[in-house]
């Protein structure tokens, strides 16, 4: 059975994608310039259908500059909030952008008619309305090659970033390092993780020469070559798992730029997640303890794999944020 996607009506999607981001990112300065408008507004509409005497007379004297003057605050009101939201999400907020830009066009058309039925030039209306819709269309051009321009670059840097991973020789060698020790879907043991950093090696390895010590004192002559050849095979998979745990960490960076792009709006996320979705939740899945002790050392490490990797969010079908169902 088919999800259903409910359908949102516009007024909804303007309050939840518009005005709520606006007002969520609104500084001290548009909320003081957005009550003048409003103030500006009502002051306006009294003068113009309730005013009287010397009212009457100042506003018939200033009315153009009422109204416009209120449609100046408003666009003056939404410039903060715009730019605050572009530097919280790193990239221009096209839908927010639309939706401001489409209350901006209305506002002015109404305002341009009250001041020009007003001005007793009524006729001039479909000449306003024309060149309102010329400007629009032109708005809508550049957003649609906006887009389609800031798409094919991004699908092209994602090609680039597959392509240099599948044939890069330095990429499958630490994938065959990785697997010769810690094959996909076996989990990395705590113990194992120590191995992660240089000094973690040189400690363990510190400790089997104690340990091999004690053996030889403890143990009969005749049995010394038996624990040295015992000693030299665990020396060797120790350095051998040091070895795969650095093409883990070098997996690990990979897949932590990838989300890092993502998370930036650098890559194509639909193209990565057909390709290494699997691979790279797989790879977060039997990391958890390396991840959990290089964040000891370093609490940075890996973050932008946690933010993602959780709620397994290469996985899901993510849906245009003007589709998305319950605003979620």
């Amino acid at each position: 059975m088919e999800n259903l996607v409910r359908k949102d009506n516009i007024v909804s999607l303007g309050w939840r994608h518009v005005v709520c981001p606006l007002a969520k990112h609104a500084d001290a300065f548009s909320w003081i310039t957005f009550v003048v408008f409003l103030g500006l507004v009502v002051v306006a509409g009294v003068l113009r259908f309730i005013g009287n005497g010397e009212s009457e007379s100042f506003y018939a004297t200033h009315y153009a500059a009422f109204w416009y003057g209120a449609w100046g605050l408003l666009v003056l009101s939404t410039i903060g909030p715009i730019f605050n939201i572009a530097s919280s999400r790193r990239e221009v907020p096209l839908g927010v952008l639309i939706g401001v830009g489409t209350c901006h066009v209305l506002v002015f058309i109404l305002m341009s008619v009250i001041v020009l039925v007003q001005a007793k030039k009524p006729e001039a209306v479909t000449g306003l309305l024309a060149a309102v819709a010329a400007a629009v269309m032109v708005g809508i051009g550049w957003v649609v090659q906006y887009q389609s321009g800031a798409r094919a670059s991004r699908r092209a840097h994602t090609f680039n970033v597959l392509m240099q991973s599948r044939l890069s020789v330095e990429f499958q060698n630490h994938v065959r390092s990785r697997i010769k020790n810690y094959p996909a879907g076996v989990e990395i043991s705590a113990e194992d993780a120590r191995l992660f950093y240089k000094a973690g090696l040189v400690e363990a390895q510190a400790s089997m020469s104690r340990k091999l010590k004690d053996d030889l004192i403890h143990a009969k002559n005749e049995h010394h070559e038996e624990i040295k050849k015992a000693y030299d095979t665990e020396m060797e998979l120790l350095v051998s798992k040091y070895e795969s745990l650095q093409s883990i960490k070098y997996l690990l960076n990979f897949y932590e730029f990838i989300c890092a792009g993502l998370r930036m709006k650098e890559l194509d996320e639909p193209l990565l997640r057909a390709t290494l979705s699997d691979v790279a939740v797989g790879l977060y899945r039997d990391t958890l303890h390396i991840r959990l002790h290089a964040q000891k050392h370093q609490p940075d490490a890996f973050t932008e794999l946690d933010r993602r990797m959780p709620r397994n969010k290469w996985l899901e079908i993510e849906v245009p944020a003007f589709s998305k169902p319950d605003g979620k």
